[in-house]
């Protein structure tokens, strides 16, 4: 019941959009449709009649069955014509409704799972291509709630001729309940193969994007990826042609029980006619409603197959909004920090998974500081930052931040379980969020961050950067401030019509070296001018270990200034060690777990993990300044340290 009332409830969510869009139409389509219900019958009325008339020999009446006859077939035709250009052009305008309302549904989710799981991938993927579907919902209901009520003045009529008539309707039956199940078996079919499109789609884009397609060529994979690309498609299309013969030979079954009951209605009237006791108009309005009764029927089992699959795209829908649709909620963060963040007890796990990413983490960031993570590959640094960000939500343990939780609790589903746990497991997942804690979303406004897996915006120049704060988008002065606070100035020159550059060679602009794009990355990080949380993953990877000190001995002075203001932590993560002992804190995660944290001076007295890091890196920088051969690790990057999390 549940299901029922939500699917009815998207149904009117659907009129209501429909209305917005066009309120008129939606008036004059309730009108051809309550018409269309009607004409059937008209039709086969004056047929009987015509047909009666003229063996009688009144020319009068002949000539009105003409003339109703004709009505009917011209408003018929005319309107079914109508009703079908009214319903496409409403379709389209509520189309882009509904995938504006996914697109937001989608960007207000604080987390990434949506963007992540498969599962929810797939989710996405039927919803993507469903819309059309979605957005004709209500019609489709509507179109086979009038082919139901037509159907049913049809089997009126046929009472009328004989009572016996009327179980034609009965063998209809069977084709609505095999149409049905050839519906089921093309929607499970269909989701079935979700996975297996979305791999052909993305094998394709491969081949297109840029900064695959050279790799592609130097190695000559092109046409392996085409390869597979094409044994995938083959793959969903034999699977779904498969199905389309299930599901045919099921709908044909359906139809020859409809077949059986016609000709049985045809003897009955046969004899009934030979005895005299049924007309030959009669024969005519049986054998014109038999032959409408198809249409309908095929009207009715096409809706009911239509409706099927649209309440299929409903659920996909239910699910995202509800999944965007945060329990709990909150508020902000505050404008200045005096706690700091406080992680406890904090472990996540990736879905599907066998263990922990990070297992038992519990951490101070005092406010005011700034705190370096080291760790080699996999030691759980990055998902640590995305834990901070907001963009995950732990498998167990607790974020506070000024001693209120940051709510990162997915919505429920249905069962009562979040969509990431299981019902009776303990952790974070099933709760809702604490009364004062803070909305992630509006976490999100109190942070800015740049990622090692940088976007690179193919925007000008000015909004690729601007976007780092929406409200002084188009505030070329603080646009350019934070271009210089990022060192990206000279960058400005290079451009030909500086912030007015178009970047990116899909729109006819200019292609920015990785440099170049990360230091823009970096300047649009700079946009938001009072952030409590600074999160550095990495982000100067593609500059040499100079210009990153230099970056970061400027971060380091706006840092303080924003920490004596408001409390702000900064956050960043290097394999340079000259750039991480810049940091007040230093945080040494391995496998998942913190093994040490301290100052540079404190963790090199301690001769632990840190220092051995250290000192391997120093070792490879006065080897490669004495000239002698470079070992790994050279530029700065020594051993271990290099690898990236």
């Amino acid at each position: 019941m549940r299901v029922l009332r939500e699917r009815l409830g998207v149904l009117r969510h659907v009129l209501r959009l429909s209305l917005r869009a066009d309120r008129r139409t939606v008036f004059a389509l309730f009108g051809l449709m309550v018409g269309q219900a009607g004409i059937v019958a008209g039709t086969g009325l004056s047929q009987r009649w015509l047909i009666d008339t003229a063996l009688t020999g009144r020319v009068g009446g002949v000539l009105a069955a003409v003339a109703v006859g004709a009505l009917a077939y011209g408003l018929g035709t005319a309107g079914g014509r109508i009703q079908t250009n009214m319903l496409i052009y409403l379709t389209d305008r509520v189309q882009v409704a509904v995938s504006q309302e996914v697109l937001r549904f989608v960007a207000v989710i604080p987390t990434l799972d949506h963007l992540e799981r498969a599962d929810y991938l797939d989710r996405l993927e039927r919803l993507r291509w469903g819309t059309w579907g979605l957005a004709g919902s209500f019609w489709q209901a509507v179109a086979a709630a009038a082919a139901v009520v037509s159907l049913l003045a049809t089997t009126v009529l046929l009472a009328a001729v004989h009572p016996a008539l009327c179980l034609l309707a009965v063998f209809a039956v069977p084709s609505l309940l095999t149409t049905r199940r050839s519906a089921a078996i093309m929607r499970d079919t269909y989701d079935s193969t979700a996975e297996l499109s979305r791999w052909d789609q993305r094998l394709h884009e491969l081949c297109l994007a840029p900064e695959a397609a050279k790799e592609l060529a130097i190695a000559g994979a092109g046409p392996e990826l085409g390869g597979r690309a094409a044994g995938l498609w083959r793959t969903v299309t034999t699977r779904l042609v498969r199905a389309q013969l299930r599901a045919a030979a099921w709908e044909v079954a359906g139809w020859v029980c409809f077949a059986a009951g016609f000709l049985t209605a045809l003897w009955i009237l046969a004899g009934r006619v030979a005895e005299g006791t049924a007309t030959l108009g009669d024969a005519v309005l049986l054998i014109t409603l038999a032959t409408q009764l198809q249409a309908q029927l095929g009207q009715v089992v096409g809706g009911v197959a239509e409706v099927a699959a649209a309440g299929h795209v409903i659920d996909h829908y239910v699910w995202l909004r509800d999944y965007a649709a945060r329990p709990g909620g909150g508020d902000g963060a505050g404008r200045r920090l005096t706690d700091g963040i406080v992680l406890t007890g904090v472990s996540f796990r990736y879905p599907g998974a066998d263990r922990d990413t990070l297992d038992d983490v519990s951490l101070r960031l005092p406010p005011g500081r700034t705190v370096a993570f080291v760790g080699v590959n996999g030691a759980g640094k990055s998902t640590l930052v995305k834990l901070l960000t907001g963009l995950y939500h732990p498998t167990r343990g607790s974020i506070t931040v000024d001693g209120r939780p940051l709510n990162l609790s997915p919505p429920q589903r249905r069962d009562g379980c979040a969509p990431t746990s299981a019902c009776g497991h303990d952790g974070p997942h099933g709760r809702k969020g604490s009364l004062g804690g803070i909305d992630p979303n509006r976490w999100h406004g109190s942070v800015t961050a740049v990622f090692q897996d940088f976007a690179r915006f193919q925007f000008r120049a000015r909004e690729a950067v601007g976007v780092g704060d929406l409200a002084r988008l188009r505030d070329e002065a603080a646009v350019r401030d934070a271009v210089r606070r990022a060192g990206a100035e000279e960058l400005l020159t290079e451009l030909p019509h500086g912030l007015d550059t178009q970047l990116g060679t899909a729109f006819d602009g200019i292609e920015p070296s990785l440099g170049q794009w990360q230091k823009l990355a970096l300047a649009r990080a700079l946009m938001r001018p009072a952030p409590l949380l600074t999160i550095l993953d990495e982000p100067t990877a593609a500059l040499d270990p100079q210009a990153e000190h230099d970056l970061f001995t400027g971060f380091a002075g706006q840092a303080a200034a924003l920490a004596a203001e408001h409390g702000t932590v900064t956050v960043f993560v290097s394999h340079r060690f000259s750039t991480v002992r810049l940091a007040d804190l230093i945080v040494v995660l391995d496998d998942g777990r913190i093994v040490e944290t301290g100052s540079h001076a404190e963790l090199m007295r301690h001769d632990g993990r840190y220092a051995a890091l250290y000192r391997i890196q120093a070792g490879a920088y006065q080897a490669d300044s004495a000239g002698r051969p470079g070992r790994p690790g050279e530029n700065g990057a020594a051993g271990p340290a290099r690898r990236q999390h």
